[in-house]
């Protein structure tokens, strides 16, 4: 992996061009990189006087992963990011909801760019997707997507 100042600075051009979050969310948060994985934690945190290098998770949590070349938003990331995403978001209805969570992706016929997208319902995002083709396909942990199918259920 390259070196965390550059990946920083790679992590904050996808945000702003895939979601469009902008330089100033970076004022109040920042990434610790560790391995394969990007964490985000409050930058004051970083100045408290505490040997964190092995409880990072602790602190914050994964928010973007390097996959070769390219990089992945984790769910947890992109509901952090919530009302702040505005490019690349797929609405979904409880229908499309059900269904995607279910049988692990559903055809979309809006024209998205293609790569990772937020899954947003009623106005929350509840993870990552990825949309190429008219087709998206659900990136949500497994045990994440049980809880939200266990919640639906229960909105018939």
């Amino acid at each position: 992996m390259q070196n965390s100042e550059n990946y920083l600075e790679e992590v904050k051009d996808y945000f702003l061009r895939r979601f469009g979050i902008p330089e100033s969310f970076w004022i109040e948060h920042t990434i610790f990189f560790r391995k394969d994985k990007g964490w985000i934690i409050n930058p004051v945190i970083l100045n408290l006087d505490v040997a964190f290098e092995d409880k990072i998770s602790s602190l914050g949590f994964p928010f973007v992963r390097k996959l070769g070349k390219s990089l992945k938003p984790t769910s947890w990331g992109l509901i952090y990011l919530g009302h702040r995403i505005t490019r690349n978001i797929v609405n979904l209805n409880l229908g499309d909801l059900k269904e995607i969570l279910l049988r692990g992706r559903i055809i979309y016929n809006q024209e998205l760019t293609p790569g990772y997208v937020a899954l947003n319902y009623d106005g929350n995002v509840v993870g990552c997707g990825f949309y190429q083709n008219s087709i998206v396909e659900v990136q949500i942990p497994k045990a994440r997507r049980k809880s939200l199918l266990e919640i639906i259920m229960r909105l018939k």
